[in-house]
C-alpha cells in the first residue's frame, strides 16, 4: 500500500513549518511515503503579481518582487539547515529569474508564460522539503510531532 502525504501552502509556509512536515513524513518512513507539496503560503499569489508586472513591462516591480521571493526562500533554507549546500535551490531561483526576465523583455502575457512562472512555487518548495528531510534523516534528529 502506498502512503501519499499532501501538504498545503500553510503547512510549508516557513522553514519551521517545513521542518515539521519533514518530521511527519519521517515518522512514517517505514511506509515509504510519497510527499507532495504546494508552494509556500502566499507564494503563488506573489508569483501571479510578478507575472503581471513582467507582462506590463514593469522592471522595478519585477526586481522588488523577485528579491522578496528569493529572500523568503533563502530564509526558509537557512532555518531548515544553515550548513547545508543549497545549490539546487539557488539554481532554481536563478531559473525563475531567467523566466521572469524573458517574460519582462517580451512583455509576454500568455497563459503559458503565466503557468511557467507560477509553477516555480511548487518547484522551490519541493527543494526546501527535500532539504529538510535530508537534514533530519541524516542528523538523526527525528522529533515526534
Amino acid at each position: 500500500m502506498m502512503l501519499v502525504m499532501k501538504f498545503g501552502g500553510t503547512s510549508v509556509g516557513s522553514g519551521e513549518r517545513i521542518l515539521h512536515v519533514a518530521n511527519i513524513a519521517l515518522a512514517h518512513r517505514e511506509q515509504q511515503p510519497v510527499v507532495v507539496t504546494s508552494a509556500m503560503s502566499g507564494v503563488t499569489d506573489a508569483l501571479l503579481v510578478l507575472f503581471s508586472s513582467a507582462a506590463q513591462g514593469d522592471a522595478a516591480s519585477c526586481e522588488a518582487r523577485l528579491a522578496a521571493l528569493i529572500t523568503r526562500h533563502q530564509s526558509a533554507a537557512e532555518t531548515i539547515n544553515a550548513r547545508a549546500d543549497w545549490q539546487s535551490l539557488y539554481v532554481k531561483l536563478d531559473a525563475l529569474r531567467a523566466t521572469v526576465e524573458s517574460a519582462l523583455a517580451q512583455q509576454d502575457c500568455s497563459v503559458a508564460v503565466r503557468d511557467a512562472i507560477i509553477s516555480w512555487g511548487e518547484r522551490l518548495a519541493v527543494v526546501l522539503v527535500a532539504g529538510a528531510l535530508e537534514a533530519l534523516f541524516f542528523a538523526g534528529a527525528l522529533v515526534a510531532g
